[in-house]
């Protein structure tokens, strides 16, 4: 489903050309820091044609911010064992690795209990809704247990996230104007550090 890694890729907004979406469960540590991202970023001001989703534990509802962009990304915890706490990879994903009927099935089965983005990208490509530009932007989590906030490594990792956000949109023409400083004054209100 995933290509692999390459960080030097060059409410509903119907107008957004461009989805960024986190995803992730909050109550699981750093399995949230997608969730914190995009709620993090949303409260700052966005170039237009751009729409940031904070999609929680992800579903099939969120299919209905994915349809109609042209290019999405993915912000979400990968495992553990992908990397260094903290550190980022963005995959380009490749459409058509899962059977378009498997994907729907296993989504509506994962149902509440959360949504890995290889399973969310896949139903979407199955119902025609992936855009032919899709990302996953993935930050490996520190620890990954029962508690609320993130861990430095993660919220470190949020700020590599931000940065190679960035250049996404600038090589597209858009210019995100948030700087670290006040990214990571804002993440620490919102989702605060633990011990990792």
């Amino acid at each position: 489903m995933l290509g692999g890694p390459n960080e030097e890729v060059g409410g509903t907004d119907k107008g957004a050309r461009i989805l960024i979406l986190g995803i992730g469960n909050r109550l699981l540590t750093d399995d949230g820091v997608g969730s914190c991202f995009a709620e993090v970023l949303s409260t700052f001001d966005l170039p237009e044609g751009v729409e940031v989703v904070d999609g929680g534990l992800g579903g099939l509802s969120l299919m209905d911010h994915i349809e109609g962009k042209e290019i999405l990304i993915l912000v979400d915890a990968l495992d553990p064992r992908d990397g260094e706490p903290g550190q980022v990879k963005l995959f380009k994903v490749n459409p058509g690795a899962v059977d378009p009927s498997e994907a729907i099935k296993m989504l509506v089965e994962a149902g509440s209990h959360g949504v890995v983005p290889e399973l969310l990208v896949a139903a979407a490509d199955a119902m025609g809704y992936l855009p032919a530009e899709a990302y996953v932007l993935g930050i490996v989590p520190c620890l990954i247990d029962l508690g609320d906030g993130i861990t430095a490594p993660a919220a470190r990792g949020c700020l590599r996230a931000l940065r190679i956000l960035r250049k996404i949109l600038s090589d597209r023409g858009f210019k995100l104007s948030v700087e670290d400083h006040r990214f990571k004054e804002r993440l620490g209100e919102i989702c605060p550090e633990i011990s990792c």
